[in-house]
């Protein structure tokens, strides 16, 4: 599902000197998804795993080193089972693999240079993206709970956005959007 952002963002990128910026910021919010999804995956199966999992043996709650208990040592291999049965080490593996593809598509977008008003925009914007705490305090419109350093970001982003001659929410998803 495209938005008119996703579709203003693809046609700017294909004519823009600033195009390898947007494809990155565009690999930033795929691997986010895919993190995200990964993630949610990884929680679901744990959850349904959870009510066969073993109860915890008094040993381990006053500290005991599982490596040199075997009562340990029985309770921490039936948890391994039963987390196998559920995909549970599969699923946590393609987790880590999604987080390392989200850090470096980070790394890989705040790397890519820019000399324009709008990919400095997109790049500000990008921040408001990420700092979930700053973002909620926008969406609200609630400055007073805004650290300085946000209120400044802010600031410097209409800044851009305006000489950029573009939207207050360009590179901001939707609170709802669906997926």
């Amino acid at each position: 599902m495209t938005n008119e952002k996703d579709d203003f963002a693809r046609q700017f990128a294909e004519t823009s000197a600033d195009a390898p910026l947007f494809a990155a910021w565009g690999r930033v919010l795929q691997a986010e998804k895919a993190q995200i999804w990964a993630m949610d995956a990884l929680c679901a199966a744990e959850f349904k795993a959870e009510p066969e999992m073993p109860d915890t043996p008094e040993c381990v709650l006053r500290g005991c080193v599982i490596s040199e208990n075997e009562e340990a040592i029985a309770w921490s291999k039936a948890r391994e089972a039963v987390a196998a049965r559920y995909g549970v080490p599969a699923l946590r593996e393609e987790q880590r693999a999604a987080q390392a593809e989200y850090a470096a598509a980070v790394e890989a977008f705040v790397a890519a240079p820019t000399d324009t008003f709008r990919g400095l925009a997109l790049k500000a914007s990008a921040v408001l993206h990420l700092d979930l705490d700053l973002q909620d305090g926008w969406r609200k419109g609630k400055r007073k709970d805004i650290a300085e350093e946000g209120l400044v970001l802010l600031s410097l982003r209409d800044d851009l956005l305006r000489l950029a001659s573009l939207p207050s929410t360009f590179a901001i998803q939707p609170i709802n959007e669906e997926d």
